[in-house]
């Protein structure tokens, strides 16, 4: 004969069975909660990754389209707003996209040809600049869907009062994956540092009283004086009390007052400004105007290969440039050379200018007088 459990003791089992119940309860929610988080944790990073490589993708084939349009030393490069009439205002975001030039004398060379740029068309560093689509003009809005790469407030300034657009868009180009589904896109825009004012180098012979300063600076880089400059309000803000960009003393390509990003600007010039002046958005003001990273070579687009630096050859003439060589004449005779002479054929036109064993006379005596 079985014996019965008195009821409060029933009543405690079932208060334990309950609380087991509750606290697997619990704990499945837990778990299923983690699991979530975790499932959309694992599809953030997913999207970040994909949306990384995608932008990875958009540079490298930036970085691409660079070096095979404008590695060639006979390519020149210009903002697309030299084209565009002043009065009549900029195309919003497209005025300056950086374009690509052949320099070569024939408009219809082979490589030209390969890279789109005969007859003096110019090439677009942007995306969707693509020879089975729509034609990019920077004088015409584009009609496919853009992207934003410079926006007033993040990279920029509003200069609608000068009747000016600072704004940058590029197109969208879809990165197609399996059954060519589009699974992300890209877009890129080059910037052409070359043609800014470097605003970090300074000129260490201005106020120099050695005779020979005068002759090293004509083979310096130009330097540009920022504190000249005024905003778009028509307010000097860069003028302080001495130009740091033109007293060899406060070099600003010296440290410790280097200046390495133009965001640093303010800081820099603060204790030169002048009363009221505020500097808070000059990076944005002059974002397309100033650098601190432009650099180059005297690469000769004409004919290709570098420069002769004329202030070391025309002292001591190479062999190509005295004449019957390759580079004697400096302008050719309206009707051809004549390597062996001293001077060009005769003719009605142009009779070619003086040799470079005659300009270098010229420049020999300078030097020893």
């Amino acid at each position: 004969m079985m014996k019965k459990l008195p009821s409060s003791q029933r009543g405690f089992a079932l208060v334990i069975a309950l609380s087991l119940m509750a606290f697997v309860l619990l704990l499945i929610l837990s778990i299923s909660t983690l699991v979530q988080v975790e499932s959309q944790s694992a599809s953030a990073g997913l999207q970040q990754m994909r949306a990384r490589l995608n932008a990875q993708l958009g540079a490298m084939i930036a970085l691409g389209d660079l070096q095979r349009f404008t590695g060639p030393d006979q390519r020149v490069t210009a903002r697309a707003d030299i084209l565009l009439d002043p009065s009549s205002g900029d195309i919003s975001g497209q005025s300056r996209w950086t374009g690509v030039w052949s320099s070569k004398e024939s408009t219809s060379d082979f490589f030209d040809m390969a890279d789109e740029l005969v007859d003096r068309k110019a090439r677009w560093l942007v995306s969707g600049n693509d020879p089975n689509g729509p034609m990019l003009d920077p004088s015409s809005p584009i009609s496919v869907e853009t992207t934003d790469l410079a926006t007033v407030g993040g990279s920029v300034t509003n200069k609608s009062s000068i009747n000016r657009n600072d704004t940058v868009k590029a197109p969208k180009v879809e990165i197609l994956g399996d059954n060519n589904v589009a699974e992300g896109h890209y877009a890129f825009w080059v910037s052409d540092e070359g043609v800014k004012a470097r605003v970090n180098m300074a000129d260490p012979f201005l106020n120099s009283a050695d005779p020979q300063a005068e002759y090293y600076r004509t083979a310096m880089a130009q330097v540009v004086d920022p504190t000249a400059v005024s905003n778009s309000d028509g307010d000097q803000l860069l003028a302080g009390t001495d130009s740091r960009w033109k007293d060899e003393t406060q070099d600003p390509s010296k440290n410790p007052s280097k200046i390495s990003s133009l965001k640093n600007i303010p800081m820099f010039l603060e204790d030169d400004l002048p009363s009221g002046a505020n500097l808070d958005g000059v990076s944005r003001e002059f974002f397309h105007d100033f650098t601190v990273h432009s650099s180059g070579v005297l690469a000769n687009t004409k004919k290709g290969g570098l420069k002769r630096d004329l202030s070391t050859a025309l002292l001591n003439l190479p062999t190509d440039m005295q004449v019957g060589g390759e580079n004697s004449p400096m302008f050719d005779p309206f009707n051809g050379r004549n390597l062996g002479t001293k001077k060009a054929n005769q003719s009605t036109g142009d009779p070619g200018g003086p040799n470079w064993e005659q300009l270098a006379d010229y420049y020999q005596l300078a030097i020893n007088t």
